[in-house]
């Protein structure tokens, strides 16, 4: 079934259903399969019982899904994206560029992530959030909202980044929950910490290693 460009782009045991779209460049092998109103054009690889279903678009320049990743219901990937092992991307996500997705990570909701930016772990990344410009979140960590991460930011440990929370330039989350409205743009650390209110941090970065440290810089404030 479906529609298919380049008999080439069939390979080995791969399935696809009959509203499909697979465009010449796409290449399907190792039982693949694409099924549900999905549209594939330009250079995209799958294979290693990966699934895309559900209305996907997927426009790709180099684009990889393999191992047993998913992506579905309405979910679009463009540029060189990787999704690999056992990721699951779903819900309207949006991947661009060198992304990766990897390990059990998910991504799902209106989640924006571009630029090479590496998901991995058991990360789960969803709501109205937006991730780019090599950022890396992993380790059971949570990023919802509509949080923003910028500029290498690194949030790992299991960490929790929640509401309309801005990281930038660098800072680095380890094992912390960062919750409310606020902006984070100097490389600060934290570890094993919680920061659940409107709170201005100031221009230089700052290491904050216990619960005694932040409530003490609130006090300040």
């Amino acid at each position: 079934g479906g529609w298919v460009e380049n008999l080439n782009s069939l390979d080995g045991n791969s399935w696809i259903e009959e509203d499909v779209f697979i465009g010449a460049d796409v290449r399907l092998k190792d039982n693949a399969f694409v099924g549900g109103c999905c549209s594939l054009k330009g250079r995209v690889w799958l294979s290693d019982n990966c699934r895309i279903e559900g209305n996907v678009t997927i426009n790709g320049d180099g684009v990889q899904i393999k191992g047993f990743a998913k992506v579905m219901d309405e979910a679009v990937i463009s540029g060189s994206v990787t999704v690999k092992d056992f990721a699951e991307i779903s819900e309207g996500a949006r991947l661009s560029g060198d992304v990766v997705v990897m390990d059990n990570a998910k991504v799902y909701g209106a989640a924006e992530i571009n630029d090479r930016v590496v998901l991995s772990g058991e990360a789960s990344v969803g709501g109205r959030v937006v991730i780019c410009d090599k950022v890396q979140v992993s380790g059971e960590s949570v990023v919802s909202g509509w949080s923003k991460l910028f500029d290498d930011c690194v949030v790992t440990t299991g960490s929790v980044v929640d509401g309309d929370v801005i990281l930038k330039n660098g800072v680095q989350v380890y094992g912390s929950k960062l919750k409310g409205r606020f902006e984070v743009k100097a490389g600060h650390v934290f570890e094993n910490v919680e920061v659940d209110c409107w709170f201005d941090l100031g221009d230089s970065g700052r290491v904050f290693k216990s619960q005694k440290s932040i409530d003490k810089y609130q006090r300040k404030l």
